[in-house]
């Protein structure tokens, strides 16, 4: 049964308001959670359910074509065991790629914060630097990405002037390495724009009372924003490191493993059942870093509004 609360009324008197019931709240935020996920789910229903199933069934078959007619035939976990211990160009994509991404995430996430908080501060020229940061979300789809590598790299484009300079003042031994740390700064810069947003609303959501306590508690700024800051803005830290990951895993442009699968499936050979497993095999890796960082956001991740 619903509780009763009593209340002190407008006059003084008293009034008796009925609270919620205990699963109230729960029912609330299940409607609120069909409300907002409602089209995703049903779009990932219609256009997604089957064709993820098909792909699955497909990784334990062979397809063999003629005439127009698709024949399937029931290998079992051949394919599986053909793309870990056969094919000599997988497992190594595949170690490559996680290596990659694990040293890139956080790289990305680190860069994003620092622009995010700085841009906080108000300083000179703040909205445009948040248009540039977020100007590749716009244009940087694979396609484009890759029309800009395929003719020179992102900074041979944009800066070849400032690269033919380097070379000429540190010489062709040196010059080589400045490239890749400027190119890799360029991609940091290009993969960073989404971040920067949402870390930017997690910090303008953050309550200018706890700084001000913090200000009187004497606490320094990197204290504030140790003690503060990081942990208020922890599930927005979440979310940025699991897109993070999420889009550098599935980056057709810098992680060669999703090239090969496809070469794979739709190259000469057109073997599409060891494309399938070679598919869900990456998404088996992909969801346990995840699942790991889940487990690990469990103790570190601060809700203010359960705790």
């Amino acid at each position: 049964m619903a509780a009763t609360v009593r209340t002190t009324g407008p006059a003084g008197g008293m009034r008796i308001r009925r609270a919620e019931r205990p699963g109230a709240l729960y029912r609330r935020r299940i409607y609120e959670f069909l409300l907002f996920g409602g089209l995703w789910i049903i779009g990932f229903a219609v256009f997604e359910a089957y064709p993820l199933a098909q792909s699955l069934w497909i990784s334990f078959a062979k397809l063999s074509f003629s005439n127009k007619a698709v024949k399937f035939v029931w290998v079992g976990v051949q394919n599986y065991h053909n793309a870990l211990f056969v094919d000599a160009h997988f497992t190594s994509y595949l170690v490559q790629s996680v290596v990659v991404t694990v040293i890139q995430v956080p790289i990305i996430i680190a860069f994003s914060l620092v622009a995010a908080v700085l841009m906080k501060q108000g300083l000179m020229a703040t909205g445009f630097f948040r248009g540039l940061f977020f100007l590749p979300v716009v244009i940087g789809s694979s396609a484009v990405m890759s029309q800009l590598l395929g003719a020179g790299g992102v900074p041979t484009l944009i800066a070849g002037r400032f690269m033919s300079g380097i070379y000429g003042t540190v010489g062709p031994t040196i010059a080589p390495y400045v490239t890749d740390v400027y190119q890799g700064l360029s991609l940091t810069l290009w993969a960073s724009g989404v971040q920067v947003l949402l870390f930017l609303s997690g910090l303008f959501g953050v309550s200018p009372t706890y700084y001000e306590v913090a200000r009187i508690d004497g606490a320094s700024a990197w204290q504030t924003f140790l003690k503060v800051t990081l942990p208020c803005i922890s599930p927005v830290l979440l979310l940025v490191t699991i897109y993070s990951l999420v889009d550098q895993f599935t980056n057709t442009v810098t992680n060669p493993l999703l090239n090969y699968i496809q070469t794979t499936g739709l190259g000469g050979n057109l073997n599409l059942g060891l494309a399938g497993a070679m598919g869900w095999l990456y998404f088996v890796v992909i969801f346990l870093i995840l699942l790991i960082v889940f487990r690990y956001a469990q103790r570190h991740v601060y809700y203010a509004g359960e705790r």
